[in-house]
């Protein structure tokens, strides 16, 4: 298996068989690391036959049985029982365990915080028994890392997403005056102006893209160890039937589980579904940014029938799939304000369509009069969610733009497409500073790692599951 991977190999509970420097027989478990001569039971002083086994020091080294209940040697030099490290590391939590107290299987990944040494805190992280539960704990603290720098990231990307909406409609604004003076060469500026817009916002786009690539599932923790496990599957279950002679360790190692191959689920509840979501979100801005400025272009001119049909419409069945994408997203990860930002651009981008597709293909009367009232009846729905969660409230002025676009059938103006109002910029700018560090974190009941700013009011204790 890769390092990073949990091991799903069964713990061995059976007293080591090798033999020690001095001839005696290994007081450790099966499969861990025999200890020095010294800490052979038969050889060792009296300062470590006395030592406590647990950190109550109810059981001495000199006292236990091995043979039923093996010791285990930490890195730090302290000596633990088989049965009190399983119950401090919560064994049971990672395997399932049958009636006789046999290892069965394993469990998902379990959520637990890093242990250290009962006795002195040194970090434990080379036992071998453990390595499940150690290998989980070290990517639940990845993922407490990955949502604290992403959580900067957020905040920075917000800003110069407000900051392309502002460079998008001042080249809107130059455009129009040009549309609208005197000029010689007003073609060649206007195709200029073009340009300049259309490279702006390439840029934007790019600019979201970059960070979406940043947060995207494969690139978080638990993403990445199913991206590095699955393809060391698929290459044992194609060597397990390799000849004698090949003496490949993947082959050796197939064969010594049975000719089983490594299974990993993974259980997707501890992917961070949010980055990528309000990053989805930041895309959808770029683009009405984009596409209601760009519609402000050459009014008056041929030239704007053209640029819209070479580019503008490219760029709007985009941003209508962006819409849908998230709309589905969204409503599986119950992100609601997402959810209804999600919908007030798809019904934008419909409005924006019906606007500006030429008279000769446009749909029937009947067609774009349903069109609209379906548009209309999902923001209604929104302003029902909104009365439900309060917390979405500043998104009720946006519900209310978008039926005036699709119920007038005018095109957006230069106030409409200006950006987000001051109270919804301030959320944005909330939202990155939520994982500002990784301190003080908990699981909310889904097992999601969370900081209690996160939430919009104040939960109770029983709420979290302490650490």
């Amino acid at each position: 298996m890769p390092c990073a991977v949990p091991c799903d190999r069964l713990p061995c509970s059976v007293r080591c068989d090798k033999m020690l420097a001095c001839g005696h027989q290994c007081p450790s478990l099966c499969g861990e690391d025999c200890p020095d001569v010294k800490y052979c039971r038969e050889c060792a002083s009296s300062d470590i036959l006395y030592k406590p086994l647990n950190p109550l020091g109810l059981t001495r080294y000199h006292e236990t049985d091995l043979s039923s209940n093996p010791v285990i040697f930490l890195a730090c030099g302290h000596v633990c029982s088989m049965e009190s490290m399983d119950s401090y590391m919560h064994l049971g939590r990672a395997y399932e365990v049958g009636d006789g107290a046999e290892f069965l299987e394993p469990k998902r990944f379990p959520r637990t915080e890093m242990k250290t040494c009962p006795a002195c805190r040194a970090p434990l992280r080379n036992i071998h028994r453990y390595n499940r539960v150690i290998k989980g704990a070290l990517a639940d603290e990845t993922t407490k890392r990955f949502m604290a720098q992403n959580g900067a990231l957020q905040t920075k990307i917000i800003e110069e997403v407000s900051a392309w909406e502002t460079t998008l409609k001042q080249k809107a604004d130059e455009a129009v005056v040009l549309a609208t003076g005197q000029n010689d060469n007003v073609y060649a500026s206007r195709r200029a102006k073009f340009e300049d817009y259309k490279t702006s916002a390439e840029k934007a786009t790019k600019c979201v893209a970059k960070f979406l690539a940043i947060v995207a599932k494969a690139e978080q923790p638990y993403g990445r160890i199913e991206r590095y496990v699955l393809p060391f599957a698929d290459r044992l279950e194609s060597l397990k039937n390799v000849a004698d002679d090949a003496a490949n360790s993947l082959v050796l190692d197939a064969r010594s589980r049975g000719g089983q191959v490594t299974k990993f689920e993974l259980d997707n509840t501890v992917i961070q579904p949010g980055f990528e979501i309000r990053g989805r979100v930041q895309a959808l801005r770029v683009a009405w940014a984009v596409l209601s400025n760009f519609q402000r272009l050459g009014v008056g001119s041929k030239l704007r029938t053209k640029w819209w049909k070479d580019w503008g419409n490219k760029q709007l069945k985009r941003a209508n799939n962006l819409s849908i994408e998230l709309i589905v997203v969204a409503e599986k990860a119950n992100m609601r304000r997402e959810l209804i930002e999600a919908f007030i651009y798809h019904a934008r981008f419909v409005a924006l369509e019906l606007d500006c597709t030429a008279d000769a293909k446009k749909p029937p009367a009947e067609e774009e009069d349903e069109l609209r009232k379906v548009e209309l009846y999902h923001l209604d729905e929104c302003l029902r969610k909104i009365d439900q969660h309060p917390p979405a409230a500043y998104l009720r002025k946006d519900v209310q733009e978008a039926r005036l676009l699709l119920g007038s059938g005018k095109r957006p103006s230069s106030a409409t497409a200006a950006g987000p109002s001051k109270e919804k910029e301030a959320v944005y700018s909330a939202l990155g500073r939520t994982y500002n560090d990784t301190t003080h974190w908990y699981h909310c009941p889904s097992g999601h790692p969370v900081r209690p700013r996160s939430f919009p009011s104040p939960r109770p204790l029983a709420f979290f599951s302490f650490y």
